[in-house]
């Protein structure tokens, strides 16, 4: 983590921001969110693909004038540094769509046709989601059809209601 951060104030420092350190606003295996004083989240990442995919997912958003699918809201691109893996997003209240670091864009992720994955998929789905499932997939059905974004990372810190 401590790279995320360091790169997290260098962004800051470099737009003129300031980083709030307490609370992380989120936390995972991609990268790192803080809040800005400015009121922004500032999202560092530590994995190059997951940073370009992520990007781009919020650079296609941004084209099309996205701030919400199917009631939910989803951030608006604020900024972002390639050579510091940190995208600078706005902060959305629930229902919320956030983390497109886990994408697959313009292509079906490869267990897509595996009969298996795809049932243990739609298990962890039920399990994390419950009677609100159906309209998660409506939401991932959206961004496929849509926006050619496969979303593979559906649990509830993501897709919040």
């Amino acid at each position: 983590m401590t790279d995320l951060l360091t790169n997290a104030k260098e962004y800051c420092k470099c737009n003129h921001k300031e980083i709030i350190l307490e609370p992380i606003l989120g936390a995972g295996t991609d990268g790192t969110v803080w809040q800005s004083q400015q009121g922004t989240a500032i999202k560092a990442l530590g994995r190059t693909k997951n940073f370009l995919d992520e990007l781009k997912c919020y650079r296609r958003l941004r084209e099309k004038k996205v701030t919400e699918i199917l009631g939910f809201a989803v951030p608006e691109l604020e900024g972002h540094s390639n050579s510091l893996q940190v995208i600078e997003i706005s902060i959305v209240q629930p229902p919320y769509l956030i983390d497109f670091g886990k994408v697959y864009i313009d292509r079906p992720p490869p267990y897509l046709g595996d009969p298996i994955a795809m049932s243990n998929w739609h298990t962890e789905g039920r399990d994390n989601f419950g009677g609100d499932w159906n309209k998660v997939q409506s939401v991932l059905g959206y961004l496929k059809n849509n926006f050619g974004i496969w979303y593979v990372d559906p649990k509830p810190a993501n897709i919040h209601f």
